[in-house]
C-alpha cells in the first residue's frame, strides 16, 4: 500500500504528459474523411431529411410551438457526411478544421432554434420554405402560394 501512496504523491508533482494541440502539426486528413459537421441553423428549413439519413441518429428535431428545436450530439458522430450530402438548403456543411479536439463535453452538443411561420389559410406553424422556392424559382421570383400553405390546407379544394 505504501508503494501506491508514494506513486500518487509523486504523480501530482509532475507535469501533465499530454501535448497542447494547439501547436501542434496536425497530418492531413485521409482522402474521403468529413470531419464533424456544421449547423447554419438560418439556412435550416427543419424537413428532418439529415435525422433520416443519420445511420448514428445523432440528430433530433423537435417541435414546440413555434419553433423547432435541432439538436445535434457530436460525440456520437460517425463522421459519415450523410446528413451534409442530403441537406437541400445545404444548413449543414463541414467543419473548415475536421479535427474537432476540446475538453468540454458541452461543445459536442448543438442546440438550435428554428422559426416557424404561420399557414396562410389555417394558421397552422410550418417550415419557411423561401430558400426551397429561391432554388427551384430563383432568387427575387415570386413564391408560390402553395408553399406557404400546410400540408392539411395543401391537400384541401
Amino acid at each position: 500500500m505504501l508503494p501506491l501512496i508514494r506513486i500518487l504523491i509523486e504523480n501530482i508533482f509532475k507535469p501533465p504528459i499530454t501535448e497542447d494541440i494547439s501547436s501542434v502539426n496536425l497530418p492531413k486528413h485521409p482522402k474521403g474523411f468529413h470531419g464533424h459537421p456544421e449547423h447554419d441553423p438560418t439556412r435550416c428549413i427543419a424537413c428532418g431529411i439529415c435525422q433520416y439519413f443519420c445511420p448514428a441518429k445523432v440528430i433530433k428535431i423537435s417541435q414546440i410551438d413555434d419553433k423547432i428545436n435541432y439538436h445535434m450530439d457530436l460525440d456520437q458522430c460517425t463522421c459519415c457526411g450523410q446528413c451534409i450530402d442530403y441537406c437541400p438548403t445545404n444548413a449543414i456543411k463541414h467543419r473548415p478544421n475536421p479535427y474537432f479536439v476540446t475538453t468540454n463535453l458541452d461543445d459536442f452538443k448543438v442546440d438550435h432554434q428554428i422559426n416557424l411561420i404561420k399557414c396562410a389559410k389555417c394558421g397552422a406553424f410550418i417550415p419557411d420554405m423561401t430558400l426551397i422556392a429561391n432554388k427551384l424559382f430563383g432568387e427575387g421570383k415570386p413564391i408560390p402560394k402553395h408553399l406557404s400553405l400546410c400540408p392539411k390546407c395543401k391537400r384541401k379544394p
